[in-house]
């Protein structure tokens, strides 16, 4: 993964005031640690009860559906780059809930035929379709009849948006997108939409193409950013051989998420930035990029600098003498965890700075284990 990458990503989700993109084990615990994250990261912190409420429900039933159809045949695997993934964005007057995951020629008939026969019903169509179905116990093994996606339908006010990608003559990935007005269903019509399917399946390939398999774009301060790590935690190989990269990783974010608290450039108290995580060769990258001002850039660099060029020894005596022989203006702008990292990572720290107009420059850091 290129060093920009971060950057081009915070570019393509500038609309966003949240973004969560992940590619990883979805069960009951992830739908709790995504609402976590999602009560922290509201842009309004006064948001409704009721959408509050009606997002979670959203968010529980996109997984239902990734885990229904989650079971195609092994020969499917090696057809696209592309896995199952899950997206939650806020954007405009909007929060987007988008899932995809690849399905065969027979489910996606099946699906097709009762996401277009919702589209065609009206709210009070949907209603009575739901009572019927309830009241004549009318369920399938897989779907309950479409109960689900009607519901979606009913508290979104709302077509639902999907896609079917075809990758081979017999499987397809299947793309569900939901649009839940902060305003609630009366002011759905009327609010402007600002993302289209279309943007999600964009960043699904970008997702595939740069082996990432998450990113978080929004507010990197501690109590924001939380649920996501335990999401990172709970998803990372315990065995022995990884423990390392679990303690190194721990350590990564912690220092770094602690100083974009700290140092990101923001016009509201909050540490807007992004997070990733990618896999290639075996190997885990992971970055983390920020704004910051033009005047930090001399002294931040040649702190990286000065940190790339000390061999392990040095910086294990500079460890644990606690930094005595630093710069006091370095210290205080990274401090020892990341230190901590450069002595215990086999590759050099890579960092990138772009200079965004004449205040800012986006700040970009990365560590490959």
């Amino acid at each position: 993964m290129d060093i920009r990458t971060n950057y081009r990503f915070f570019r393509e989700l500038k609309k966003d005031t949240l973004s969560f993109v992940y590619q990883g084990v979805i069960n009951d615990e992830f739908t709790e640690k995504i609402m976590s994250m999602t009560s922290q990261n509201l842009s309004n912190e006064k948001e409704d009860t009721v959408i509050r409420k009606r997002l979670a429900f959203l968010v529980a039933e996109s997984f239902q559906n990734i885990v229904r159809y989650a079971d195609p045949p092994k020969e499917s695997v090696n057809l696209t780059q592309k896995k199952s993934i899950f997206l939650l964005r806020e954007s405009g007057n909007f929060y987007f809930v988008i899932s995809a995951n690849i399905i065969d020629k027979k489910t996606k008939d099946v699906i097709s035929k009762k996401l277009t026969g919702i589209n065609n019903l009206s709210q009070e169509e949907l209603k009575a379709l739901y009572l019927d179905i309830l009241s004549n116990q009318s369920f399938s093994e897989k779907g309950g009849a479409g109960l689900g996606m009607i519901e979606m339908a009913r508290k979104t006010g709302q077509k639902l948006d999907f896609h079917f990608e075809k990758i081979s003559e017999e499987f397809y990935l299947f793309y569900f997108q939901l649009k839940l007005s902060k305003g609630g269903k009366q002011n759905a019509a009327s609010s402007c939409v600002t993302l289209s399917l279309s943007d999600s399946i964009l960043l699904h390939s970008l997702m595939a193409e740069n082996h990432l398999q998450m990113i978080f774009k929004g507010d990197l301060s501690s109590d924001s950013i939380q649920p996501v790590l335990n999401i990172i935690e709970r998803n990372i190989d315990t065995s022995d051989e990884l423990y390392n990269l679990k303690k190194i990783m721990h350590h990564f974010l912690s220092e770094l998420l602690r100083n974009v608290a700290k140092h990101s450039y923001s016009k509201n108290k909050r540490a807007h930035g992004i997070l990733s995580i990618a896999e290639e060769e075996g190997k885990h990258i992971i970055s983390t990029g920020n704004y910051i001002l033009n005047t930090q850039v001399p002294a931040l660099k040649l702190y990286l600098d000065k940190l790339n060029a000390t061999n392990k020894d040095e910086l294990n005596l500079t460890y644990y003498k606690h930094l005595k022989n630093w710069d006091q203006i370095e210290t205080d702008f990274y401090g020892f965890g990341l230190i901590d990292i450069a002595r215990n990572t086999q590759v050099k720290i890579s960092y990138d700075f772009v200079e965004a107009d004449e205040e800012l420059s986006f700040f970009t850091i990365s560590i490959i284990y």
